[in-house]
């Protein structure tokens, strides 16, 4: 059995759902916390390795780099253990890890217009944000060490 990690997929429409209802959100909403939790469970999907493949989607670099960094560590053998991306989201990270001996799954969106508008724009706004690797790396500078800062530091957490 495979089991999906994605990070954010339903962030927006957790937070609407649980607002209108008046329930807790059940989602951090704060990127670092996003992303050291992403690390905690690609941990705890791995230490199963024996009786499930994880697959890891994301296409930041931080993310795929731990996961990959882990799955060699832990001593997983790569078919226990896939990437995956959607497809015209990742630019040159295919290449690379193919290069790296992976072979990523692409997804392709499809569906009625008007959801397939709202998803484009979600991805859009995700690029754009103040917490992007395409706009911290681009626009503010941001070294490639700092963009591979552990979350986890860098809220204080442990």
């Amino acid at each position: 059995m495979t089991i999906r990690l994605v990070k954010g997929a339903y962030w927006d429409s957790e937070q609407i759902w649980a607002n209108q209802r008046n329930w807790p959100v059940p989602v951090h909403t704060d990127k670092r916390k996003t992303d050291a939790q992403f690390e905690r469970m690609t941990y705890r999907l791995l230490q199963e390795s024996d009786l499930i493949r994880t697959a890891v989607a994301s296409h930041n670099v931080r993310s795929l780099a731990w996961a990959m960094a882990l799955r060699e560590k832990m001593g997983i053998p790569q078919h226990r253990f896939e990437f995956q991306l959607l497809y015209g989201m990742a630019g040159t990270l295919p290449a690379a890890l193919v290069g790296m001996g992976y072979s990523p799954r692409f997804y392709v969106p499809v569906g009625e217009p008007i959801p397939g508008m709202a998803y484009l724009v979600r991805r859009i706004l995700e690029n754009t944000s103040n917490d992007s690797f395409i706009r911290k790396f681009f626009y503010q500078s941001v070294s490639p060490e700092g963009l591979l800062n552990d979350p986890k530091q860098e809220d204080g957490n442990e």
